[in-house]
């Protein structure tokens, strides 16, 4: 919305003036009449474009926020949700709050852990908490599960992808891919290559660690885990195995055929214990996207979140907290008090592989 008014300024990511954020709040106030749950806005560096830069709503002031944001008073409908990096945690949560009180409709955020800052979790949860204390209408959206990438070959990232030999085979089919792939001398090739600076900048912020954190990528196997310990990570195998980390990773996606886990967030202490904690509140909904069973279900958290294949499962707990049985039988969505049931189907089965490919 913010490139349709206001065009390359917007790409620019210049400041709106007044009349584009009374513009896109016209569109907004439109949009909820004609049935939008609400807005979404997007203030990480984990969202780029294809060329590598911001998405254009990444530093919008508190004015333009409010503005747009102004749109869920006037229709007493809809929630204004958001992903950040908070760069600034107290003007985040002060614009925030400021839209709660002014609107009376949910405000909402993605709350995850993250490797560079452990605690911050928790100090945002702790402000939810005390916006809640005072009638304010603030929550935190928790992921059930680490989110993360899943990479192998044909998938959007993995280790090789900003390899600029690797990147010459990207436009084939993928079993064509695998073929070319298992060649000796093209491994050779590959292995020596430095990863490209240039397509490495073009990587969200998480997904540049692609090139360098070989402690992070797991082996997933099949069924998958997403509970990995320590000893699946790759850098952890080529120590056993007195072979590079980059080896390692090659011929496990390549000869092997199967994925590497990148979890981005949520796998701090390596485990889903923070997760679990993270749920106990009782001022979050929680979003759990589950779609290939886990092969172990270690902590209460896994439970809670791989109810079962092909299946999704998300909770409100914005009232009270939910048992971990409740979390289990839960099969409905609820988010702000729109109610909806869903269902993910099946995706086709990968070539040769008799199981779903990624999205």
């Amino acid at each position: 919305m913010r490139v349709y008014v206001m065009g390359d300024r917007a790409v620019r990511r210049e400041k709106a003036t007044a009349d584009d954020i009374a513009q896109m709040r016209q569109i907004t106030v439109e949009a909820l009449r004609a049935g939008a749950f609400g807005f979404t806005t997007s203030r990480t560096d984990s969202h780029k474009t294809p060329d590598g830069e911001l998405v254009a709503s990444r530093d919008a002031d508190d004015h333009e926020l409010l503005g747009i944001g102004s749109a869920l008073g006037v229709t007493g409908t809809g929630a204004f949700g958001m992903n950040s990096d908070f760069d600034d945690e107290d003007y985040e949560l002060r614009w925030m709050r400021k839209q709660a009180k002014e609107t009376g409709r949910p405000v909402w955020f993605l709350l995850t852990d993250r490797y560079e800052d452990p605690e911050r979790w928790r100090r945002l949860m702790k402000a939810v908490h005390t916006a809640r204390s005072e009638g304010l209408s603030l929550t935190a959206q928790i992921a059930g599960r680490p989110i993360g990438v899943m990479m192998g070959i044909g998938t959007a990232l993995n280790p090789f992808t900003v390899r600029p030999t690797y990147k010459t085979l990207e436009h084939l089919p993928i079993e064509e891919q695998r073929r070319r792939l298992l060649d000796p001398e093209l491994r050779r090739k590959i292995l020596a290559e430095k990863p490209d600076d240039a397509e490495v900048a073009k990587l969200s912020q998480f997904r540049q660690l692609v090139t360098t954190r070989w402690d992070k990528f797991f082996t997933m196997d099949d069924p998958p885990d997403y509970e990995p310990g320590p000893e699946r990570s790759v850098a952890a195998i080529a120590a056993r195995t007195n072979h590079t980390p980059d080896e390692i990773a090659y011929d496990y996606i390549v000869e092997q055929n199967q994925y590497l886990f990148f979890p981005v967030v949520n796998y701090v202490t390596g485990d889903h214990e923070v997760i679990r904690e993270m749920l106990g509140s009782s001022v979050g909904p929680t979003a759990s996207v589950s779609m290939l069973k886990p092969r172990r279900e270690k902590s209460p958290a896994t439970r809670a979140s791989t109810p079962g294949l092909f299946s999704t499962r998300i909770e409100r707990m914005c009232l009270r907290p939910l048992s971990w049985p409740e979390m289990w039988r839960s099969s409905n969505l609820t988010v702000c008090g729109v109610p909806a049931s869903i269902s993910a189907p099946p995706s086709a089965p990968r070539p040769g592989r008799g199981r779903p490919r990624p999205v």
